[in-house]
């Protein structure tokens, strides 16, 4: 996962909005992350299901 965040790094629009939608995305991005470093240490099935929602949400 980390490793597909280099790619959105990488990213180095001009426009303020693009700059922005790109920031926000890594933001949501490394939210996203936590909430599955901390399901790792305490899975269940109704997290597991809510991380499932969100990622087809975020990609």
């Amino acid at each position: 996962m980390i490793h597909e965040e280099r790619h959105y790094k990488k990213l180095t629009p001009s426009h303020p909005d693009f700059i922005k939608a790109v920031a926000d995305f890594r933001e949501t991005f490394w939210k996203y992350y936590e909430k599955l470093k901390l399901y790792k240490i305490n899975p269940n099935d109704k997290k597991k299901k809510e991380l499932s929602d969100e990622f087809d949400l975020i990609f």
